[in-house]
């Protein structure tokens, strides 16, 4: 007997359906900006550095790389209630997560929740496609998917807006509290809200497919994963749209996360007015141009001809929006700003349309989560150039004879010796500090370039936190016990690698020593701000003595540290860190800056980045709390009283 065939038809709950995704993805996608559009205010009130505040949305970008892919494959291994509960429910878990984050030193828990919300946003890019085609007609797919794509512009337009006019700037640092208290209660609550909408109204599919596409992958067997990509990696147009769609869009993600620093470089004072600016772009191209260009998808199925208007267009209008900055025409940008979000904007859409389109029959979600990919792989800067190093004594636990030599035949310097010396421990440190003294006529830097991270408690001989004992206590006691040969030796420099990491803690001085902690890896970061703390007292005591006391960020540098990692954790952290991150030759150039340069003779208790002095933060310019760190290292320590003094 034969199957009756399967029916052709669409429903009117596909509108209840879209509107629902609109609903829960505008509420992530609000998170997107909501830090950086006020940048300046966060910055302030969280006292970190602007490149702390730009990561809060730079996360979105970063978590789309490394989890587009294991996100596509449960997409289409689950269907997409599935997908929807997933989706909305890591948003509602990271706004409650945000609620504790009002307190001033928690700025590690905004980029916690932040993390959250942006894993699960990488459902959200990956299935407007297939939401469109999965509930919709074939005449309606491009109109479906643009209105889907506009549910998550509405929610950066509202993110442009709603932060800037909730939080406002204010010399009172609990004013500001808060207010941004206000506005994570007002985003817990209404995430939560569509949260239960998601979970009671939501559906996989309808009973009977919609297109006769439809009616044929759900006949055709699913390919795997590895499949799906060879195809995508063969077909040279869907390469070209990654290559044109990935750089318009991620120009125009990376313009929406720096317009708050760079507009106010041109207009200071005029917060707000970033926000609605913003808005009218995202409004004009997520919103308006998003449907205007949808219905032309529909109506024409002109993909290539429309892809190279809006993308020519996008590159003009920017032209106008460099313009009218540099002519400092406040009037212009509220012209040429929205004008290029209204092309820009568009093409994320057009591009996801176009991919599915050259890839039919390969799912949706594939094409769209490689092509956001594209959109959010970040650039690295490299340096100009590599200078030669080398150095006079080099000085490791770990470092061995035969890699001495290769230092040796690399600088031509014959003059590098290797020492053994375990900074964990307090023996290990004086045992190389006599030596250095019995052997050493003179002593020209000291650089103290620590830093390792435990994945748990351990205690050192000496009972001390092995990463506190490591990183902060160990250079404390050997600058004591080399600090008369540097002063012999003057003019001398004591060098610190600290992080801006130091920037995500607070420095708790009635628990220096931890025994237990909630993650063992913020002990890296609470060490590198006592590195801050102490390098500012040094100073502060070698005033007048011919020697002098700085600290440094290196950047992000490939250091190996990411290979203790948990294995679950390790390849995405590889992933990562080979894309952005510095290679060591390029990391520890300041590092030789701060220590060699004739522009820093002279120089004492400041900070360093990139080769330049850097703005700290109010805690680590704090000299009470510096002091008495410095006495609480003195007894963990035990310097003796026969061991030399600093002051």
């Amino acid at each position: 007997m034969d199957e009756s065939p399967v029916s052709v038809k669409v429903y009117k709950y596909r509108w209840i359906i879209l509107l629902i995704f609109c609903l829960y993805s505008a509420i992530n996608f609000l998170q997107f900006l909501q830090y950086s559009i006020i940048a300046n205010i966060t910055a302030k009130y969280y006292d970190v550095d602007d490149t702390l505040v730009d990561l809060t949305g730079l996360m979105f970008m970063i978590c789309f790389i490394i989890f587009c892919l294991p996100i596509n494959f449960l997409i289409e291994k689950y269907n997409l209630r599935i997908t929807a509960i997933l989706s909305s429910g890591l948003t509602t878990v990271g706004n409650l997560i945000k609620l504790l984050s009002a307190s001033p030193d928690r700025f590690y828990v905004v980029l916690i929740g932040q993390f959250i919300c942006a894993v699960g946003q990488v459902f959200m890019l990956s299935i407007p496609s297939k939401l469109a085609s999965t509930w919709f007609g074939p005449e309606e797919v491009s109109t479906a998917c643009a209105i889907a794509i506009l549910g998550t512009q509405i929610g950066v337009a509202i993110g442009c807006v709603f932060p800037s006019n909730v939080v406002r700037n204010s010399d009172n640092i609990d004013d500001i509290g808060n207010d941004f208290f206000t506005l994570m209660i007002i985003d817990a609550a209404v995430t939560s809200a569509i949260f239960l909408v998601v979970l009671l109204f939501f559906r996989a599919k309808p009973p009977s497919p919609p297109s006769q596409s439809q009616i044929n992958i759900v006949e055709t067997d699913k390919p795997s994963t590895l499949e799906i990509l060879k195809t995508m990696v063969k077909n040279k147009n869907y390469l070209l749209i990654l290559l044109a769609f990935g750089s318009s869009n991620g120009m125009y993600s990376s313009f929406g996360i720096m317009i708050n620093g760079v507009y106010l470089n041109y207009f200071p004072g005029y917060e707000v007015e970033i926000g609605i600016i913003c808005a009218m772009a995202v409004v004009a191209g997520g919103c308006i141009g998003s449907v205007v260009f949808g219905y032309i998808l529909d109506r024409w199925n002109r993909f290539k001809l429309t892809s190279f208007f809006i993308i020519i267009s996008s590159a003009v209008t920017y032209i106008f929006v460099v313009l009218s900055m540099e002519e400092k025409s406040q009037l212009a940008t509220y012209f040429t700003i929205p004008i290029f979000g209204f092309f820009v904007a568009s093409t994320l859409l057009v591009g996801f349309e176009f991919a599915t389109e050259t890839l039919y029959p390969i799912p949706e979600a594939a094409a769209c989560s490689v092509l956001n990919t594209f959109i959010y792989k970040l650039p690295k800067k490299l340096p100009e150039e590599e200078q030669e190093l080398s150095w006079l004594v080099a000085i490791s636990k770990r470092l061995k004879k035969p890699e001495a030599n290769e230092i040796v035949a690399e600088t031509n310097n014959q003059n590098v010796i290797v020492k053994k010396l375990d900074l964990s421990s307090q023996e290990s440190i004086r045992e190389f500090a006599a030596e250095i003294i019995r052997s050493e006529p003179r002593l020209d830097v000291l650089l103290h370039n620590a830093g390792m991270a435990a994945n748990k408690i351990q205690m050192t001989e000496d009972n001390i936190e092995l990463t506190m004992a490591t990183n902060h206590f160990g250079p404390f006691l050997l600058t004591h016990l080399l600090i008369e040969l540097l002063k012999k030796s003057a003019p001398s420099r004591v060098v610190v690698v600290a992080s801006e990491l130091y920037r995500l803690v607070s420095l708790n001085l009635d628990n220096i020593n931890p025994t237990r902690t909630w993650f063992v890896p913020r002990l890296y970061y609470i060490s590198k701000y006592a590195n801050i703390c102490f390098t500012k007292e040094l100073a502060r005591q070698l005033d007048g003595t011919g020697v002098t006391a700085n600290c440094l960020h290196p950047g992000l540098v490939d250091t190996g540290i990411w290979e203790s990692a948990p294995a679950v954790f390790r390849w995405p952290l590889k992933l990562v860190v080979k894309t952005l991150f510095k290679t060591p030759v390029q990391g520890c150039k300041t590092s030789v800056y701060v220590a060699c340069s004739e522009e820093v003779e002279g120089v004492t208790g400041k900070y360093f980045s990139d080769c330049k002095e850097k703005r700290l933060s109010r805690g680590a310019n704090d000299e009470n709390k510096a002091k008495k760190l410095w006495e609480l290292s003195e007894n963990l320590v035990n310097l003796k009283p026969t061991d030399p003094r600093i002051y």
